[in-house]
């Protein structure tokens, strides 16, 4: 599997959304700002299980699978451009374009499953017994803009650059890499706090917070067939 970012900048993080969910831009410099909304975004992806906005990838996947399923990359499946058929010397001797066909099927967009009817023997040319060495799935996935605008993920976007800018500054209210703190001791005052799990964004109280934002959000690969 070929889980690799798309983008290498920001999409949707800007000053005003920034500033309108709490975001403090005062004492930050506009790199800094840019450089937290990008991997804000890439952290939230992550966790969410689909890029932050529609983008274009390509899948590498070696034959054979376990049936014809196929379970791609990234979540929230918008197309499938095209499926390529790989030989042993990485020549493309077959395509099947899109789903408009009889060959290829999206069984489930939301987590991304995709069927290749007769992986074996599409290559019509080749004879029926004539199988891929591995098969290339280029496809659109992402966010869609409304979901991507709503304002638990505006509000986790926001959240996860301030994480960010806090570290590049000092660590902030946080602790030194967003560490989760399960116990506290000052001045004969002492609490434990619940166990905390570790997350994209930390194991802090705030990373544990911003992952609850996102939950209804995020889509998990192997399920929904």
């Amino acid at each position: 599997m070929d889980k690799i970012y798309p983008f290498v900048d920001a999409q949707i993080l800007t000053d005003t959304i920034f500033q309108n969910y709490g975001g403090q831009t005062g004492t930050s410099t506009a790199f800094q700002r840019n450089a937290a909304y990008f991997i804000a975004e890439e952290w939230v992806s992550n966790n969410i299980g689909t890029p932050i906005a529609p983008a274009t990838i390509t899948g590498t996947y070696f034959y054979p699978q376990t049936g014809r399923t196929v379970q791609l990359d990234w979540m929230y499946l918008n197309s499938i451009t095209e499926i390529r058929f790989v030989d042993s010397g990485g020549s493309n001797y077959y395509t099947i374009a899109g789903t408009a066909n009889y060959n290829a099927a999206i069984r489930n967009a939301g987590r991304s499953i995709v069927d290749i009817i007769t992986i074996c023997g599409n290559c019509y040319g080749c004879g029926a017994g004539y199988a891929p060495y591995q098969f290339q799935i280029v496809y659109v996935a992402g966010l869609p803009a409304t979901r991507a605008a709503a304002p638990n993920v505006s509000y986790a976007l926001a959240e996860t650059a301030q994480l960010v800018i806090y570290e590049m500054q000092g660590y902030g209210n946080e602790s030194v890499g967003g560490v989760g703190i399960t116990a506290f001791k000052n001045q004969g005052y002492f609490e434990k706090r619940v166990a905390l799990i570790s997350t994209v964004f930390g194991s802090s109280a705030k990373a544990q917070w911003i992952k609850q934002l996102l939950e209804g959000v995020r889509k998990r690969p192997g399920l929904g067939f």
